[in-house]
């Protein structure tokens, strides 16, 4: 296992799937289903955010979830 500091909005927003799947099912009302071209072009611009680091864990060097935080 490995944590990795990464800028790759592609692989972000494919990771990001998951959690904006689960925002939608318990909130519906306030998140929109994913959409891959949106969240994409969301995280392009969010990662060279100097407030902003991007994680991602990988098992077996694959990419199997991320993290940001924001100060």
């Amino acid at each position: 296992m490995k944590i990795l500091k990464s800028n790759d909005y592609e692989l972000i927003a494919i990771l990001n799937k998951s959690v904006q799947d689960h925002h939608v099912q318990l909130y519906p009302q306030y998140f929109t289903p994913y959409n891959y071209e949106a969240v994409s072009k969301f995280f392009k611009n969010r990662v060279n955010d100097l407030n902003s680091t991007f994680l991602i864990l990988e098992v077996d060097q694959k990419p199997v979830c991320m993290y940001i935080r924001s100060v």
